[in-house]
């Protein structure tokens, strides 16, 4: 504060009598330094380009500033399009180029769409030292070099240098002011004020402070304000008349405010000078911290409200018309000189102007006529925390140790209540309850609550159903007479009746509340009642008896709520809820169930405030008390940034590497399928508060809805499909008014060659010209082969006729030979079946000649053989591939049967049940011989004589592959050990001849005889 002292001492000193020196003054503002990338704190020039993006150029390089980083341009020897000089003294953007005077290189010019610097080429070693660019109207800019002029026509892109009077010392043009049409007064450093002809490129001198170093020029209303390295001076056009005024502090620039006001940046700060007032006023750049010495080089703004003060070694200063929407009541006590901080608990406000104040180090009134504080109860300071008014218009208050106070308006004194026989066991007071005229209740910290007797001043404990209510630090009286009470175990409502219910955290989810410590609790508008906790805000509806909890997750900054109000303004901004917490003010807009949050960007004493510090006076101005002061305010006179701002993807990165291909100014972006991993960086150009700002962005082509808002400024897309897309961003400012006109970038996702249409058209060509292609290929081949088949046939045709004609010589000769083995065969057969017949006629003859039974009956059986072997032999004699088995059994069978009834009396008659099937390469000799026994067995043994229902029943069929002959009678049966007790070779025969055959027999001889052959096919 020293530094005031002395400079408002300077100021009085040391100037004129023309202008009134105010006090220091302070502008909120917020500091842009290295932590935002700044790679030098020397500011020298800045500028605005038409997208709004804040360009600042230091001794260390051209700096590109979004609100959120500066983005650095710096010299490249290996990049010939980069800036040729790192040190920035002067910049200028004027339609696409930004132009820039450098140290060492001349002067410089940007095209921002194209990326690309270049130089502007003048054959003079002079030019290459350059200090400022300004504008000269519409058509021509001046740059100023040392000791010269450049005159550039932007129609023509055509130069003109101009040499500056001859000085003691180097000179430069540092500033022009318009003095008419075709004339330019020119500021220099050691020629005073100049007159150029911009019509005739002359240069005159003039008489107009000679002597001075001329830093810049403000015109305004017939008098030019001129800033020089003595101070500022004043000259009057009408008179022709130069005034110096009270500041002579080294001036470097101007910024009109408004009509009446303008800014000055000098070595030793800023000032205000407002022109009806004829008043300066020094202003403190108040950040964090005060800034006390800080030399401004340029000022710069822009038509939404933004300020930008270069400073020369202290980095950027910003500030906005709309950023600081609440004045902070700072408490001094003469008795604390060395406290700047000291925290407010409670407030009431008092008559006329006066506000009572629970502080830490006791009571206060404020008087707000006269800006003082006055202390009470100073011989026992104690923490106040509660104040309250009964109805008889009669302070009372307390705190921690300081027991109940009285105010004694006339003395203007508080007279503590003590009764030798009736005192307070707990002596922290934290709240005041008046009940009626003559009834307080007092709660204190761990002694439970008391009502008090104000016309006897006794207490008396206070319970409810015999419970005990300890740290009721906050009541509320509702609109239907219910009194609230919040403490460290939840809120209770105490009826008219005295009865009690009780509000907590663990109560069943819709009707439990965010958290038991309770430090606020106030009625709305529709009857609600809301409860500010340590952990979040509660509102319940007492209609329902639900309940709606309130946090973080829900917008709030900070879950510790300390305080809170309820707006009643009859405007769009009724029954919204103000709340304290350890991070600001927060306000909830009932309607939307949306929060907009306040900091110290906004002008809040401090982010943290303090329990049970809300207050709302008659006149609906609110009170919120912190740790470093107290925020009055109507909420109806915030004026929030109207402003929307312009979002601009700003790059884009190919698997998190920047493709820098100058993405700000391109329209559409092409990408190979398998680059599929692209990263969008954004930014919305809100200066004000920018970590408000949120961003939703979608995908055309990909995302059916915009995303839901966020504060991150980048997003990151993967395995996007071959196709086109549109990428879409859109922000809002700093208190939630969106710009709907989103910036967007065509995405082109090249698909890979098999999926292009070109291939697509070739393969549908390939298609198409394959068969006919494949055709011709096919037609040739076809002749170029039948060429070749001819010749292999006619040479093949040769031979074949030569094999032909030996096979059918050899043909001929096995078919001769053939029909001599048949002849031969035929005579075999016939002899064989004559000498058959010779030897079953002999054994016929032997038969009858002899006497003997058991001979005659052998002797037949072998016949009845011999006749069997001969039939097999007519059959096996024809020439088939196969035997049709049905026929040949039923023919086999006959011929048995008739040879057999030549011999004796059948006493049987036969049935049949043949399946018809034709079977290759059977052995019929062995099944014709198996069913010659078989039939003689039953001829011989079934039946001793005739009777009508004697059946012999033969059958074949196919079963698994198998065939099946049954051959069965319902004789009287026979046993295979009987029959070859007799000699009978005939079962042993069958059984033989079965095995040969790989098939097996069973021989069943219950209720006659029942023989079942199968034999493998």
């Amino acid at each position: 504060m020293r530094y005031f002292y002395f400079l408002f001492f300077f100021l009085i000193t040391n100037g004129l009598n023309a202008q009134t020196i105010k006090p220091v003054d302070t502008l909120n503002s917020n500091y842009f330094g290295q932590k935002q990338g700044l790679l030098q704190l020397n500011i020298k020039g800045m500028a605005l380009d038409d997208l709004g993006y804040l360009w600042v150029g230091t001794e260390d390089g051209l700096h590109k500033f979004n609100g959120y980083e500066f983005k650095a341009y710096l010299h490249n020897p290996n990049d010939t399009t980069s800036i040729k000089d790192d040190h920035i003294r002067s910049l200028l953007f004027t339609k696409d180029t930004l132009w820039a005077a450098t140290n060492t290189n001349g002067i410089t010019n940007f095209i921002p769409s194209k990326n690309t610097f270049s130089n502007l080429s003048l054959n003079s070693k002079d030019v290459n030292t350059s200090y400022k660019v300004l504008k000269l109207g519409k058509q021509h800019l001046l740059f100023s070099v040392k000791n010269n002029i450049i005159i550039y026509d932007r129609h023509t892109k055509k130069t003109k240098l101009i040499e500056l009077p001859i000085s003691k010392k180097e000179s430069y043009v540092t500033d022009v002011y318009q003095k008419e049409d075709n004339t330019y007064w020119l500021a220099t450093t050691a020629s005073g004020i100049l007159e150029l002809n911009i019509n005739s490129f002359k240069i005159s001198s003039t008489t107009i402070l000679n002597n001075e170093n001329i830093k810049c020029f403000f015109y305004d209303n017939e008098h030019l304000y001129i800033g020089t390295n003595n101070g500022l001076f004043l000259y009057d056009s009408k008179k022709k008349s130069i005034t110096k005024t009270t500041l002579t502090t080294p001036i470097n620039c101007f910024f009109k405010i408004n009509n009446s006001t303008f800014y000055i940046g000098t070595n030793t700060g800023l000032y205000l000078y407002d022109k009806a007032e004829f008043s300066i006023t020094s202003l403190v750049l108040k950040t964090n911290k005060l800034n006390q010495i800080i030399d401004i080089n340029e000022i710069i703004g822009d038509k939404k409200g933004n300020l930008w003060f270069g400073t020369d070694g202290s980095g950027l200063f910003y500030h906005n018309s709309f950023q600081k929407k609440f004045n902070t009541l700072k408490i001094k006590l003469k008795e604390y000189p060395s406290i700047s901080n000291i925290s407010s608990f409670r407030f009431l406000k008092g008559k006329d102007s006066t506000l009572w104040i629970g502080s830490k180090y006791g009571i206060l009134k404020y008087n707000h006529n006269t800006n003082a504080f006055k202390l009470y109860h100073k011989a026992e300071p104690a923490l106040i925390y509660t104040i309250a008014k009964d109805q008889n218009n009669t302070i009372w208050t307390g705190g921690f140790t300081s027991g109940l106070l009285k105010y004694d308006e006339k003395r203007d004194v508080f007279n503590k209540i003590s009764n030798s026989k009736n005192n307070l066991p707990d002596e922290d007071v934290i709240e005041i309850i008046p009940i009626d005229s003559n009834t307080l209740w007092i709660s204190t910290w761990s002694g439970g609550m008391y009502t008090f007797n104000i016309k006897k001043e006794t207490f008396k404990p206070l319970t409810f159903n015999k419970q005990i209510i300890n740290r009721a630090r906050i009541s509320l009286k509702d609109s239907k007479g219910h009194i609230w009470l919040g403490t460290d175990e939840g809120a209770y409502k105490v009826s008219k009746d005295h009865s009690l219910t009780r509000y907590h955290a663990e109560d069943i989810d819709n009707k439990k509340l965010s958290g038991n410590r309770i430090f606020s609790i106030i009625e709305d508008l529709n009857g609600d009642i809301w409860f500010g906790t340590n952990v979040g805000l509660t509102k319940l509806n007492l209609e329902n008896n639900q309940t709606t909890i309130y946090r973080k997750q829900e917008g709030l900054p900070n879950d510790f709520i300390y305080g809170m109000l309820i707006s009643n303004n009859n405007n769009n901004n009724n029954n919204n809820v103000w709340v304290s917490s350890n991070y600001g003010l927060s306000m909830l807009n009932t309607k939307t169930n949306s929060f907009k949050n306040y900091t110290t960007n906004d002008g809040l004493q401090n982010i943290e405030f303090n329990g049970k510090a809300a207050y709302k006076d008659l006149d609906g101005n609110f009170y919120f008390g912190g740790i470093s002061g107290i925020n009055i305010f109507k909420p109806e006179d915030i004026v929030e940034n109207p402003h929307v701002p312009n979002t601009y993807i700003e790059s884009v990165e190919l698997f998190n590497k920047p493709i820098l291909k100058n993405e700000l100014f391109k329209d559409t972006l092409t990408f190979n399928s398998n680059e599929n991993v692209i990263t969008f960086n954004f930014a919305s150009l809100n200066y004000l508060n920018p970590e408000k700002c949120d961003y939703s962005y979608k995908m055309e082509g990909f995302d059916t809805d915009w995303r839901p808002a966020t504060k991150n400024r980048r997003t990151t897309y993967t395995n996007l499909d071959p196709g086109n897309y549109i990428f879409k961003v859109k922000a809002s400012n700093d208190v939630g008014v969106w710009n709907n006109i989103p910036d967007t970038l065509s995405i082109i996702i090249i698909p890979p060659w098999y999926q292009t249409n070109a291939f697509r058209f070739f393969a549908v060509f390939l298609i198409i010209i394959i068969p006919f292609l494949y055709n011709i290929y096919k037609t040739k081949k076809l002749k170029t082969d039948k060429l070749k088949l001819e010749k292999i046939i006619k040479e093949r045709t040769i031979e074949i006729r030569d094999k032909n004609k030996a096979l059918k010589d050899a043909f001929n000769q096995a078919e001769k030979q053939s029909n001599n083995i048949q002849f031969l065969m035929r005579e075999l057969t016939h002899r064989v079946k004559n000498n058959l017949q010779i030897i079953s006629s002999l054994l016929n003859i032997q038969a009858n000649s002899l006497k003997n039974e058991s001979a005659i009956d052998a002797i037949k059986m072998a016949k009845n053989r011999i006749l069997t072997i001969s039939h097999l032999e007519d059959k096996i004699s024809i020439k088939k591939d196969s035997v049709e088995l049905d026929i040949f059994i039923k023919s086999l069978c006959d011929n048995v049967i008739k040879a057999l009834s030549d011999d004796e009396h059948l006493k049987f008659k036969i049935n049949y049940d043949l399946t018809k099937t034709a079977i290759k390469n059977l052995n019929i000799t062995m099944i014709g011989l198996i069913l010659n026994e078989l039939i003689t067995n039953t001829t011989k043994y079934a039946f001793d004589d005739f009777k009508p229902e004697n059946e012999l029943n033969i059958t074949s069929s196919i079963h698994k592959k198998k065939l099946r002959i049954v051959i069965s009678d319902n004789g009287k049966g026979y046993s295979k050990t009987k029959v070859k007790h007799d000699k009978s070779l005939g079962i042993e025969l069958v059984s033989e001849m079965v095995e040969q055959l790989n098939g097996t027999i069973r021989i069943n001889s219950t209720n006659g005889t029942r023989n079942v052959i199968d034999i493998p096919l």
